[in-house]
């Protein structure tokens, strides 16, 4: 697997992981599991999470490393 394929795998797969209980959390909290509706609105909002989770992790992630490299740079062992 290339590395821009492996890349985009992780961002997706870590985007899932987080989305699945923050979106769960965030609606039960809204709206609350006795809606009617919860299923169809948790659904729709776990998608759109992930659609925007997902490029804002490609970023997030080497900015992150970057910001974390030069505050505190990593030592030798």
């Amino acid at each position: 697997m290339n590395k821009s394929v492996y890349q985009l795998l992780h961002a997706l797969i870590v985007s899932i992981i987080i989305s699945v209980p923050l979106t769960l959390v965030m609606l039960a909290v809204n709206v609350g599991f006795d809606n009617p509706e919860f299923g169809t609105i948790y659904l729709r909002s776990f998608l759109i999470a992930v659609a925007v989770a997902t490029p804002v992790s490609l970023f997030a992630g080497p900015l992150g490393a970057k910001i974390l490299t030069k505050a505190a740079p990593p030592t030798q062992s």
